[in-house]
């Protein structure tokens, strides 16, 4: 039978979110924006533990789903073949060496902050290596990681041969609906005069928006889906 449109794309929708490895990568790649965007935006320290687990999740999604859904006794060779297409891809690589600069930042961090008395100063002192790059702080280090892992696991996701045009015009669509939500939930916010987020979670920032906690970051978030939401109203349904 002939359904109505907003009918016909929610069984679309039904069907590619639930259409096994690609489904599970755009689900995958969702969750991680979904969690960030109203756990404080990502930026809040003691909410980012789940975002480095998602993205282990996505990970295993990414690299072992696609052997163990392939069909029987092929799955060495569609193994071989996720691994070789993300050999071959640049930004496979430069994503890796920037994490690994992360990293050596983030184990090589630790410069205690001292007064000198004769030049009146402020300094820092030492790396424990010092000529490895550094950090101030592990903490602050450790978040460069949190955020940028998922990211280029992001990307990989959507670079690896398995997603087609539709599951990518999916996860567009699914981020532009979250970023409509957290909209919503701003305007509800600024209108009712809430000094908590979310109406219920005590925050120090005088002004906030929906789940961002600084408004620059808010501007930014909501100007990209703004972009976003336009291209989607300008398409008809999603397209092969």
């Amino acid at each position: 039978p002939n359904l109505p449109p907003a009918a016909e794309r929610l069984r679309t929708f039904l069907a590619l979110a639930g259409s096994g490895l690609l489904g599970g990568l755009v689900l995958g790649v969702f969750a991680l924006i979904l969690y960030t965007s109203w756990a404080r935006g990502g930026t809040y320290e003691p909410l980012q533990f789940p975002i480095m687990a998602l993205a282990l999740g996505l990970l295993v999604i990414l690299v072992f789903v696609p052997a163990a859904s392939a069909p029987h006794g092929q799955g060495g060779r569609v193994f071989r073949q996720t691994l070789l297409s993300a050999f071959k891809d640049p930004f496979f690589w430069s994503g890796l060496m920037f994490l690994g600069f992360l990293t050596v930042q983030w184990y090589n961090a630790g410069r205690s902050l001292g007064f000198d008395a004769d030049t009146g100063r402020w300094i820092y002192g030492d790396p424990p290596v010092a000529r490895l790059p550094s950090a101030f702080t592990r903490g602050e280090a450790f978040e460069m990681l949190t955020w940028f892992l998922p990211a280029w696991l992001i990307g990989l996701a959507l670079r690896s041969p398995w997603p087609t045009a539709k599951h990518v015009y999916l996860l567009w669509m699914l981020m532009a609906v979250n970023a409509g939500a957290l909209a919503l939930v701003g305007i509800a916010q600024f209108v009712s005069g809430a000094t908590k987020m979310f109406w219920i979670y005590p925050i120090d920032a005088q002004r906030f928006l929906a789940s961002f906690g600084y408004l620059n970051h808010a501007g930014a978030f909501f100007e990209l889906a703004l972009c976003l939401a336009g291209w989607r109203l300008g398409a008809h349904g999603i397209v092969a």
